[in-house]
């Protein structure tokens, strides 16, 4: 059973990638809108502290470690959720073989739900936040249980309180391959940021980061759209919308 799991999870992965490296340019740009300029900010908080850390102002160096896990550590995990609703829309797109929409449509017909999007992501992130910041565990099952958030937000048009029971409840027709998905998602964004470490110098970490996060994040995201939508074909509950 557990190996069958895990080949699931393998094949939609591995399809991700495929639908990924044939729409490359286009996803990755659409990504990269959300993504490059959290790390740009993340990288200026950076040389910031380090300058007040060579100087001993310890009150700015405080300030800007409180910067990094309460401001840019929201603002990437919201800039994940909405880069992923932009990718989805493609994904569909691209799964039903029509044109794939550019960066600039696709953000569009995103931001045309803003307000929905925003609201939902923001439960998402004030919450795994605050779960990552008194302990690592709550953020982890937070997560888990909100891991199909944005593709409900994007294909059910629901939003809030409601995207997040809706996740939840989707995420009990698969627990065990949530599960799965999810470390693998930790561990693909892990040896993202590792690599981005390796081939940056530290004092351009944090733009490496975000550049490998536009060009290769999109894979596992896109991997959760379609885990969705295997997980809407065992036939729990019908919701998906159209845009």
């Amino acid at each position: 059973m557990q190996q069958e799991i895990l080949q699931q999870i393998k094949q939609l992965l591995s399809q991700a990638a495929s639908l990924y490296r044939n729409h490359f340019k286009t996803m990755a740009v659409t990504s990269a809108l959300a993504l490059v300029p959290v790390g740009l900010l993340s990288s200026i908080i950076s040389f910031s502290t380090s300058a007040a850390l060579r100087h001993g102002h310890v009150q700015s160096v405080l300030g800007g470690l409180l910067a990094q896990v309460f401001l840019v550590f929201p603002l990437y995990l919201a800039g994940t959720f909405l880069a992923q609703a932009a990718l989805l829309v493609q994904m569909k797109a691209a799964l039903e073989q029509l044109p794939v929409p550019g960066p600039g449509l696709a953000w569009a017909q995103v931001l045309r739900r803003a307000w929905p999007l925003l609201i939902t992501s923001l439960l998402v992130t004030v919450g795994a936040t605050l779960g990552f910041v008194l302990f690592v565990l709550p953020g982890v099952w937070l997560l888990y249980r909100c891991l199909l958030t944005t593709p409900v937000v994007v294909f059910e048009h629901r939003s809030g309180l409601d995207a997040l029971g809706r996740s939840a409840q989707l995420v009990k027709a698969a627990p065990v391959a949530v599960m799965y998905l999810l470390g693998a998602v930790g561990v693909f964004s892990w040896g993202i940021h590792f690599m981005a470490d390796v081939v940056f110098p530290v004092s351009l970490a944090q733009v490496g980061r975000a550049v490998f996060d536009a060009l290769l994040l999109p894979i596992p995201l896109l991997g959760v759209g379609l885990f969705y939508r295997h997980v809407m074909h065992l036939g729990l509950i019908s919701g998906e919308q159209s845009w």
